[in-house]
């Protein structure tokens, strides 16, 4: 990139004395993920992700999990809670593992 003239080089640092070019950049799409290598402009990686819910590593075994509410159907019971209003069943569904 020119900047009036000069050429201006992208730099990262974590607040050391070590600074470097970065030469990947990770987007977060709305199909998943996708690592591009920023020198040749190819793709490194895709990981295909469902969609809505929480990707992260919840309990930090390295390895990459999903969960999600799943609201029960129309012909289900509702539940009465301690406020005024009427709640539909709700479960959580958590998945661990890479999507296949």
């Amino acid at each position: 990139m020119l900047l009036q003239g000069i050429q201006y080089i992208l730099t990262i640092t974590n607040y050391t004395k070590l600074w470097w070019v970065p030469t990947v950049v990770v987007a977060h799409q709305k199909e998943g993920i996708e690592a591009i290598h920023l020198p040749t402009g190819r793709t490194l990686f895709k990981l295909h992700l469902l969609e809505g819910g929480l990707h992260a590593d919840i309990n930090r075994d390295g390895v990459l999990d999903h969960v999600h509410a799943v609201v029960g159907s129309v012909g289900e019971r509702t539940v009465v809670s301690g406020s005024m209003e009427v709640l539909k069943p709700c479960w959580a569904v958590a998945t661990s593992g890479v999507p296949v």
